[in-house]
């Protein structure tokens, strides 16, 4: 699952790269889910065009949601998202991938290979693809590693989020 918004520069790189991991776990099925909207229908009909490609990817656009159920996060078994969206489902150990917001690669596992959100700092450059699928084939071992960050506070993170969006 994607966090954010669907006009983000970083949006074409991660749906190919989701067709990409689609393709090489071909025996299985993919559920791909993005929550956030574009003001540009256009980005919609690009992410249906690339994606609608694929049998064994359903893939399910939910727009805006907010505030986003916690219930919700949980469903789903790994998140692909950048900054706060990334920071957020991290908090709540649901293992994150961080996208860097300048070369739309991995910046790594939050919590486990990095803290950083936005742009990496010595992390090395991977694809999302290669970073999900290293993901996919460790997940019990880096999911137990993974803590809850007490406190948290989702009103105030989405609230901020919702802040810098407007």
């Amino acid at each position: 699952c994607t966090i954010g918004r669907i006009d983000k520069p970083y949006v074409p790189t991660l749906v190919n790269e989701i067709l990409i991991i689609a393709k090489r776990l071909n025996k299985q099925k993919i559920l791909y889910c993005m929550i956030g909207d574009s003001p540009n229908r256009d980005d919609i009909q690009k992410i249906k065009n690339v994606l609608g490609s694929c049998s064994n990817l359903h893939c399910i656009l939910l727009g805006a949601i907010y505030p986003i159920p916690r219930n919700l996060l949980y469903e789903f078994d790994i998140f692909i998202s950048s900054a706060g969206s990334a920071s957020l489902t991290s908090r709540l150990a649901i293992p994150t991938i961080s996208i860097d917001a300048k070369d739309y690669n991995a910046i790594g596992i939050m919590q486990i290979e990095t803290q950083n959100s936005v742009f990496r700092d010595k992390e090395p450059i991977e694809s999302i693809s290669s970073k999900v699928l290293f993901l996919v084939n460790n997940y019990d071992r880096i999911k137990e590693k993974l803590n809850v960050v007490d406190e948290i506070d989702l009103d105030s993170i989405l609230t901020s989020h919702i802040k810098y969006i407007s």
